[in-house]
């Protein structure tokens, strides 16, 4: 069969391209380091290199969320802490005044004092973090403690020394208060879609309840009946162990926040190392090594220089080429 210097021309243009085009694409490879610029040269790579992207993403967020909630919990640890050296230095005052050679003039400076105490406890259970405020549940926008005309602590607007019943309805709408925040726990709802399932989730909520206690014995209402009892010059010693019980249970809180700071360190150490994963996978899936890729190309090139030899010898020169 004949083949004409035409048509063996045109194979071999058409082929040399090909062969330009495959040595570009090496050169970009080099260029970007990445193994494919379009989803279309190499599917199977693409597609789970979208999977990762995905996944690295979330991780990600998971991070975020952990290194919000962490401020937050660590600024509230200080804050606890803080409420529990003034119940105990509350404690040491009032064992002052107990101590039966406590003149007037030094009972009511030890009241001043306890006083400032007492509104430093009230401050710092309104206290905000980045315009939430920290012991009020999911009331993060207006102060969730208070005091009544009779001094007494209110929570919510309910007086805090009346809360007794914890199988009433009161007593859990007040606890029963999360909110709930994701950190790549493996979020799930459960069966009928209705509610998020708590061990798949971490609840940031903080109830200051929690740490002044509630009911008559909270150490708010303590400290206001140990004020009441130095102003009538006969201060009782039974407000000494009820404010040494308070602080004490208010230290225990402090044990538990504390276990979940660590929680929260282990879980974004794990997010981390979960993320450093994730990123060599994706760089095993999107990126070449630079020696591979410059390798890649030297061949590419080789093959193109060795197209273009082949074709002076194989095309015939014709009278268009003499004329030019």
């Amino acid at each position: 069969m004949r083949i004409s210097n035409f048509s063996m021309a045109r194979n071999y243009r058409t082929n040399l391209t090909k062969n330009q085009y495959t040595m570009y694409k090496a050169n970009e490879k080099v260029q970007t380091g990445r193994r494919f610029s379009t989803m279309s040269e190499d599917v199977s790579s693409g597609l789970r290199a979208f999977q990762v992207r995905r996944s690295l993403a979330k991780n990600e967020t998971s991070i975020d969320n952990v290194r919000d909630v962490q401020t937050f919990y660590k600024s509230a640890e200080d804050s606890v802490n803080h409420i529990q050296q003034i119940g105990q230095e509350v404690a040491g005052l009032y064992t002052t005044a107990l101590n039966g050679t406590s003149k007037e003039d030094e009972l009511n400076a030890i009241s001043k004092q306890v006083t400032r105490l007492q509104e430093e406890i009230l401050t710092t259970l309104n206290g905000q973090f980045s315009d939430r405020y920290m012991f009020g549940g999911t009331q993060i926008t207006s102060a969730p403690f208070a005091t009544n005309a009779d001094g007494y602590l209110t929570y919510k607007g309910v007086v805090v020394k009346d809360i007794t019943d914890k199988d009433s309805d009161l007593y859990k709408e007040l606890f029963d208060d999360p909110s709930y925040i994701d950190l790549g726990l493996g979020l799930e709802l459960n069966g009928d879609k209705s509610e998020l399932v708590p061990n798949t989730v971490f609840d940031r909520s903080l109830n200051g309840l929690d740490i002044i206690g509630y009911g008559p014995d909270n150490m708010y209402d303590v400290i206001t009946d140990i004020l009441n009892s130095m102003a009538g010059e006969s201060p009782d010693p039974k407000h000494l162990d009820r404010i040494n019980s308070a602080y004490k249970d208010t230290a225990v809180y402090l044990t538990k926040l504390g276990a979940d700071v660590n929680y929260l360190d282990f879980t974004m150490d794990r997010l981390e190392a979960d993320n450093l994963n994730l990123i060599a996978r994706q760089d095993a899936l999107e990126f070449i090594p630079r020696e591979e890729a410059i390798l890649d190309w030297q061949m590419q090139n080789y093959v193109y220089n060795a197209a273009l030899s082949m074709g002076s010898k194989l095309l015939q020169p014709s009278l268009f080429s003499y004329l030019s």
